[in-house]
């Protein structure tokens, strides 16, 4: 029988523990969003400051907490720290989506068509950062206030906001794919790639290199391995543009134990982990068969 996923909460023992254990800072942006998915704003809070007081050139713990200040409408302090997190990461594109949509707000049109330009140039499928550039060039109005609910990282769908009703029903059509959480349909298309021969799992992480979905086994953990993932690609991107080679969109690790295959979603990155000598050419094809997939659930 198959194991229920593990709540929220106890998502924060468990990254308590390994804190304690190891005081990372990838532990540290892991219990810090554990809590901000927990609404626990002020311990999230706590956490990525003493995080980013020992490491802090650590990009993920601080787009963490300036998204906990953008959430309190702190948007100074929210927005010096993601200028501070491009101070040490030039290509962290949440924080350049992110400035973009602040500067926005404060009607500083060319700051923000800049740091979006620059997201687009690296990740030309990036729907939000156009969005927000054609607002920003005028040809787009600004989304109206409050937002719509969105899903977060790992597939759940914030709460509506409005109407005596709360959340929209669904329609008819679309109120099975409606009721099964992004995540687990994520999942779903995973076990289908890794059920090809010489695929050891697959896994799809978000920009901060948080896991969404997973199949692959690892011994250091999902969240870990994925930010591992993420601190590789953005390295390969950053280079690929200082070398004028465009946009990374595709990357191979061949090792000698086993092969990883990483494709790049607009928001997302598809992980293929295969065998030594598995043959690449059906791999790729069904990759890119997932990958459309995924990019339209």
């Amino acid at each position: 029988m198959e194991s229920a996923a593990p709540t929220n909460l106890e998502r924060i023992r468990e990254y308590r523990q390994r804190l304690q254990r190891d005081p990372n800072p990838l532990a540290y942006a892991l219990l810090a969003e554990a809590f901000r998915e927990e609404g626990m704003l002020r311990e999230a809070e706590d956490v990525c400051r003493q995080g980013i007081e020992r490491y802090p050139s650590y990009a993920t713990t601080r787009v963490i907490l300036a998204q906990i200040l953008e959430e309190r409408d702190d948007i100074e302090a929210a927005q010096r720290e993601y200028e501070a997190v491009l101070f040490y990461d030039a290509g962290n594109l949440i924080s350049r989506t992110a400035l973009g949509r602040l500067l926005i707000k404060q009607g500083d049109m060319a700051q923000a068509a800049q740091h979006l330009e620059h997201v687009l140039f690296l990740s030309p499928g990036d729907d939000a950062a156009r969005e927000l550039l054609d607002v920003a060039r005028g040809e787009r109005p600004p989304p109206a206030e409050p937002r719509a609910p969105v899903e977060d990282r790992r597939g759940r769908k914030a709460p509506a906001e409005g109407g005596a009703g709360g959340a929209t029903a669904p329609s008819s059509g679309e109120e099975g794919a409606a009721a099964v959480p992004a995540g687990e349909r994520i999942r779903r298309v995973l076990e289908e790639l890794s059920e090809i021969e010489g695929v050891a799992g697959a896994m799809v992480v978000d920009k901060e290199g948080l896991s969404i979905a997973s199949t692959i086994e690892t011994e250091v953990g999902d969240d870990q391995f994925g930010a591992l993932v993420e601190e590789m690609w953005h390295t390969a991107a950053r280079y690929m543009e200082k070398m004028s080679l465009g946009v990374l969109r595709r990357g191979t690790v061949d090792g000698t134990l086993g092969k990883m295959v990483v494709l790049s979603l607009s928001d997302k990155a598809l992980v293929i982990a295969t065998e030594p000598d598995v043959r690449l050419g059906m791999v790729s094809f069904q990759a890119a068969r997932a990958a459309r997939a995924i990019e339209e659930l």
